[in-house]
């Protein structure tokens, strides 16, 4: 396969995989390839046990990133030197997160088991009440009490005072926010030129959206040309968008087919992409509710936009690279004539 082509496909699997990353833990240690799709494989994502990071029983410190508001938490222990199934795991921690960073110190000395020196996995749970509850392990050592938050994010606040919720912390943020840019929107006069406003009022009504009368009439088709466009079939839970790739000879013909039924014969590892085409396309992708639920929507964009693309200049390079080597073997057939 072409260098370049491999290239491609790569990125792709890479950003169909980072669609669905949805919250990571950063300390302690996860499962390594935690994250992503395998967050939604219970009870650890299908992943072998890893290397233990040691947590104390009293004031263990669990931190990471969330990527969704109202996010129920729940953290649960399963003590054992063995990969646990969901039956062995017994929470004891829950809390409700916002988007941001997240953090749980937590307490096990009432747990049955938690000693000294013993193994166990941690299982972080997040639930933001859409879709299927993720989850991330930790293989831990427990060890005794003591705080095993690091020195660099200790609390500043003086002993006994209660820290705000991450969710709480976020609303105060956004209001004051909000409040000071509505004071410097009354008190600071517009800094722009009357040219650059007459520019920029001119951009404004030049990059209007298409109106609906106009996608109406033209059925959601984007068209540049007859062998180049774009449909749109829009629904109530889902979206299909088919392309047709631009072939201005046979050459590009037998690439563009050969190199679409490549993909589409890997269409489980892409999630979003069809394995048969409609009539008129070289290549479809289906988007339902449920990916739009379970990945990042700005990702699932970024998808489609980076194949459409780069799937043009993959067929032109190929297309390139085979008239080089038609001309290298031509010349050197007819050198036994010369």
């Amino acid at each position: 396969m072409h260098a370049s082509l491999q290239t491609l496909v790569a990125a792709l699997l890479v950003c169909a995989q980072l669609c669905a990353a949805h919250f990571k833990v950063a300390t302690p240690a996860p499962r390594k390839g935690a994250g992503g799709s395998n967050e939604l494989i219970y009870p650890c994502g299908g992943l072998p046990l890893g290397e233990r990071s040691p947590f104390a029983i009293v004031g263990g410190w669990i931190n990471g990133t969330n990527s969704h508001n109202d996010t129920k938490s729940d953290i649960s222990i399963a003590i054992t030197d063995k990969d646990p199934v969901v039956a062995d795991f017994k929470s004891f921690y829950t809390d409700l997160y916002g988007i941001g960073p997240f953090n749980a110190t937590t307490d096990l000395s009432s747990v049955a088991g938690a000693v000294d020196g013993a193994n166990a996995v941690l299982r972080v749970v997040m639930d933001a009440g859409h879709g299927e509850p993720l989850n991330i392990c930790i293989d831990v050592t427990l060890q005794g009490t003591g705080s095993a938050k690091p020195s660099s994010v200790a609390s500043a606040e003086p002993t006994g005072a209660k820290t705000p919720s991450t969710a709480n912390l976020y609303s105060g943020v956004g209001a004051l926010a909000v409040s000071m840019f509505g004071l410097l929107a009354a008190v600071l006069p517009s800094l722009k030129t009357f040219k650059v406003k007459r520019i920029l009022g001119k951009a404004a009504k030049q990059n209007r959206p298409i109106p609906n009368w106009f996608r109406f009439k033209t059925d959601n088709k984007i068209s540049r040309n007859e062998n180049e466009k774009v449909l749109i079939e829009p629904s109530v839970n889902s979206l299909r968008i088919s392309i047709k790739i631009k072939q201005a000879d046979d050459l590009e013909r037998i690439l563009c087919h050969t190199f679409t039924r490549f993909l589409m014969m890997r269409a489980e590892n892409f999630v979003v992409l069809r394995r048969k085409a409609i009539s008129g396309y070289d290549i479809s992708f289906l988007i339902t509710n449920f990916h739009t639920e379970q990945m990042y929507k700005h990702k699932l964009v970024d998808f489609i936009i980076q194949f459409m693309e780069e799937v043009d200049k993959e067929i032109s390079e190929m297309k390139l690279s085979i008239n080089a080597r038609a001309r290298i073997v031509a010349e050197s057939y007819l050198q036994q004539f010369s």
